[in-house]
Parts: structure tokens; C-alpha cells; sequence
């Protein structure tokens, strides 16, 4: 289901719908949802609900339906910005995983040319190459 939060903040703005708080008035036989001033919301017309309808649509009135929209659009704006922040951390682990490999080939560089495996003049360009990326 999909809910166009636009729509219905225009429906709960409308300048002919009654301001909230609502609430539930007990007639005896069914129940009324009435606006702050205690006017019925039905316009005179004396329809009754049972009491869970009633209760329904009286905490559902324009002010809750609004602050409920403001905290699911905060909600969906921090979402974005996590998402965007995780995003620039993974990168950021990304780059440092690559410089952990280069550092890890420079080691094992390191250790050939300790153990002599290279000749002299090999080992001259390399420990040359490395102390040139080193810098």
C-alpha cells in the first residue's frame, strides 16, 4: 500500500476541517465523535458509530495526523542521511583496506631483501621504489 503523505497533509490542512483535539461522546445509542468545541463532527446529522470506530476516528484528527506526517518525513530525511553516511564509511574502509594491501606487499618486500633472495642490484630498485611510494 502505498500512502501519499502530500494528500494527506493537504486533507488534514483543508481550512474546512474541524481542528482537533477530537473526542468520543457516548449518546446511549452509539457514539458521536465531536471537535473541541463539543460540536458533533457529522454537520447535525446524528450518526452514531459503535465505540471502536468512534475512538478511531477521534484519535486520528487533523493535529495528530500531521505531527504523525512531520515525524515520518524526519524520519525518512535521517534515513537518508544514515544511508549516505554509512555509504562514505564504507568507501572510506575500502581505501583503507587498499593501503593495508599495499602495505602489506611493501612488507613482504621488505622481508625478501632481508632474507637476500634479491640480488644487489634488484635490491637497490626496490628499496629505491619503496622509499619512493613511501614518501
Amino acid at each position: 500500500m502505498t500512502i501519499n503523505l502530500d494528500e494527506l497533509r493537504k486533507i488534514a490542512e483543508a481550512p474546512d476541517v474541524r481542528p482537533g483535539p477530537w473526542h468520543v461522546y457516548d449518546r446511549g445509542i452509539g457514539y458521536e465523535v465531536h471537535d473541541e468545541n463539543d460540536y458533533e463532527l457529522t454537520g447535525g446529522m446524528r450518526e452514531t458509530f459503535d465505540k471502536a470506530d468512534a475512538e478511531h476516528i477521534a484519535t486520528f484528527d487533523p493535529p495528530t495526523v500531521l505531527a504523525l506526517i512531520t515525524r515520518l518525513e524526519q524520519a525518512e530525511q535521517d534515513r537518508v542521511k544514515l544511508r549516505n553516511r554509512l555509504d562514505a564509511m564504507r568507501r572510506q574502509r575500502d581505501g583503507y583496506q587498499n593501503q593495508l594491501r599495499g602495505a602489506e606487499q611493501q612488507v613482504a618486500r621488505v622481508q625478501e631483501l632481508r632474507e637476500g633472495q634479491l640480488c644487489g642490484h634488484c635490491a637497490d630498485e626496490v628499496q629505491d621504489a619503496l622509499e619512493g611510494e613511501l614518501e
